[in-house]
């Protein structure tokens, strides 16, 4: 029996808040010019990382199938 997809990709909630933190800060540019630009920088580094290697690997998805 497959896990459910959410099971298998549990990282998009972070993506979707860090895509929205991003968003906002925009709104602080103006403000605060270099710290907006260095959070945005953040975010999207933070967002690459959770969709090159958030995910479980093949062999943990397999591991837990199979109890151990």
């Amino acid at each position: 029996m497959p896990a459910p997809r959410a099971c298998l990709r549990p990282w998009w909630f972070g993506v979707a808040v860090l895509g929205l933190n991003a968003f906002a800060q925009m709104f602080f540019i103006p403000s605060y010019p270099v710290w907006s630009v260095l959070i945005i920088a953040l975010d999207v580094l933070a967002i690459y990382g959770l969709c090159v290697y958030g995910g479980r690997s093949a062999e943990a998805t397999e591991q837990a199938a199979q109890g151990g």
